[in-house]
């Protein structure tokens, strides 16, 4: 099991503003971070740090960490801990749309944790937990917010494994293909539990393809009773081979989708 025991990492350098990594290659370890992180540059690697973000922004969403910028794929994000200083509605954890590896993380207190929309996306062996509803949220239009721990709205051969994923109060996991395709998924070996459902597949007649979830074991603690995996048959049919109840080693069921 993930937790904060075996993710992230304390004992660091204080740095205050934000940081931009923009040389290829950049090796970034042991900081604690007062501010946002952008990834901007190939290959980078960001390392045992503590990435806290900035104060309130009042436009748009927020992410401690973005790694959007073509061209910055190959990153390796790892053993660092994401939590916000000034817990808000706009603040999310991860934003990224580039391909590389985020792995050993501990992430809590955002609104909504990893938001992924790009292809070659890995996310494993980390710990993604307790993030924050909010009574009014602008981009609902003033009504109550909702969080996931993981949004995957667009992405080919995205991997997401062996983590301890809970906390969202909409989903741990939401696969809504907004932007693209969402196809080649892996969401395998990992530990998923809250949410209305836990993992919510939202088409609305949007392709997917060769979507895998297994292994998985779920919790109890969803809205709707039983909701781990909830999927329309006409626009998913996932390979949920191995994925059980935690508490029984029941092999748990889809329960149908709009």
């Amino acid at each position: 099991m993930k937790d904060a025991t075996n993710t992230g990492y304390v004992n660091l350098t204080r740095h205050d503003g934000n940081l931009v990594i923009t040389t290829p290659q950049q090796v970034i370890d042991g900081l604690d971070i007062y501010g946002n992180v952008v990834i901007k540059a190939p290959f980078a690697i960001l390392r045992r740090c503590i990435i806290r973000g900035g104060p309130p922004i009042t436009q748009g969403q927020n992410a401690l960490l973005s790694i959007v910028s073509a061209g910055a794929g190959g990153y390796v994000v790892e053993d660092c801990t994401l939590t916000p200083q000034y817990p808000n509605v706009r603040q999310n954890a991860i934003f990224t749309n580039q391909a590389g590896i985020l792995q050993r993380l501990n992430i809590s207190g955002t609104a909504d944790g990893v938001v992924i929309y790009g292809n070659g996306v890995t996310l494993q062996d980390s710990y993604l937990h307790d993030f924050v509803s909010y009574p009014s949220d602008p981009a609902q239009g003033g009504k109550a917010s909702h969080s996931d721990a993981i949004a995957l709205q667009a992405g080919q051969g995205v991997t997401i494994r062996r983590n301890a994923i809970s906390g969202g109060s909409n989903a741990a996991v939401i696969i809504t293909p907004a932007a693209c395709v969402v196809g080649d998924l892996q969401l395998d070996d990992n530990d998923i539990d809250g949410g209305q459902v836990s993992v919510n597949v939202v088409t609305n007649g949007s392709p997917l393809s060769n979507i895998k979830m297994r292994r998985n074991h779920f919790g109890r603690a969803q809205t709707i009773a039983g909701g781990a995996i909830m999927a329309n048959p006409k626009h998913c049919a996932p390979d949920i081979t191995g994925s059980v109840w935690a508490d029984t080693g029941q092999a748990i069921t889809i329960k149908r989708g709009a």
